[in-house]
């Protein structure tokens, strides 16, 4: 019980917080899965086209304190083929951010940003290949307003 009760003190939003978790489903046809010209067909397979279905998760936040803001967000998605089942894949994307106001009306930040995901099909290597694209960034900004 104290346990709890020092958990949900401990817990304040303030004006400009926010913590939204999503969740997603969806289902779509693609007539031509690897792009490839109306003459051809997927080495081994007798058609071009495939459903798919996915299933997401999202968590978004944000807090505020004083002229500081924290913020993150981050999903995962799960795509599975109907009968291009080795393109099965599970995607992930995030970002965590920071920003600083400092001075009348300028502010600095900075994120770093991750994702693994189903990249187009238009360079894929081999009919049998998953083609994820890992990606890493880091980055900054510095916004200066200058009175004059």
């Amino acid at each position: 019980m104290v346990l709890a009760a020092t958990w949900s003190a401990g817990v304040v939003a303030g004006e400009g917080d926010l913590l939204t978790l999503t969740a997603t489903a969806g289902y779509s046809y693609d007539s031509n899965v690897f792009r490839i010209g109306s003459d051809r067909k997927p080495t081994g397979q007798d058609h071009r086209d495939d459903s798919i279905c996915s299933a997401a998760v999202g968590l978004d936040l944000n807090k505020v304190i004083g002229r500081q803001r924290f913020y993150g967000n981050g999903s995962v998605t799960q795509s599975q083929y109907q009968d291009f089942d080795f393109l099965n894949n599970t995607g992930y994307q995030g970002t965590l951010g920071y920003r600083l106001g400092f001075g009348s009306d300028s502010e600095a930040g900075v994120y770093y940003s991750r994702s693994n995901l189903l990249n187009n099909y238009a360079d894929l290597t081999g009919y049998y290949n998953r083609n994820m694209l890992s990606s890493e960034r880091y980055g900054g900004d510095i916004l200066l307003r200058i009175a004059g």
